[in-house]
């Protein structure tokens, strides 16, 4: 049997921090992780929430954001240590969607580096540009996240 993952909240997070009761509120996965841990990459809906498994090893950054326009997005870190990065909004965020409803922002400046360790998360309001997946200082590392994107309620 395995032991619950110990979530961990940094009160430093930029641009916002929180605290690990209003995780569930920004991230209702957490109720079920259970069931979450046997997704694939494909992703799944589970009340109100569309919920992808990712599992990579960090590389150098390669200068492309995503956004979403109108959603809530939570990153959640099950494994490994990884580098986040964060840029302006722009209003020229808008253009074509990806199938989960992203918007690719190839050509911005980094704002804020944070860096995402096992049991920690980062919540983007929606329009805020994001990237992830990127090496720190100790070089590539195996991640394994979970991204979870909120549907309007």
């Amino acid at each position: 049997r395995k032991e619950p993952l110990p979530f961990l909240c940094r009160e430093s997070l930029s641009p916002m921090g929180y605290t690990i009761d209003q995780l569930t509120f920004y991230a209702p996965a957490i109720p079920h992780l259970q069931q979450v841990a046997l997704l694939d990459t494909a992703g799944t809906s589970i009340e109100g929430m569309q919920v992808k498994f990712s599992q990579y090893i960090t590389a150098p950054f390669g200068g492309t954001f995503m956004v979403h326009p109108t959603k809530v997005c939570v990153l959640l870190t099950l494994q490994g240590s990884e580098l986040l990065v964060t840029t302006y909004r722009r209003k020229d965020q808008e253009g074509a969607k990806d199938e989960n409803g992203f918007i690719s922002i190839p050509d911005s400046q980094v704002t804020d580096v944070i860096r995402s360790e096992e049991g920690t998360f980062t919540v983007f309001m929606p329009g805020e540009p994001f990237s992830y997946g990127i090496q720190g200082e100790e070089g590539p590392t195996k991640v394994k996240h979970l991204l979870i994107v909120l549907d309007e309620s």
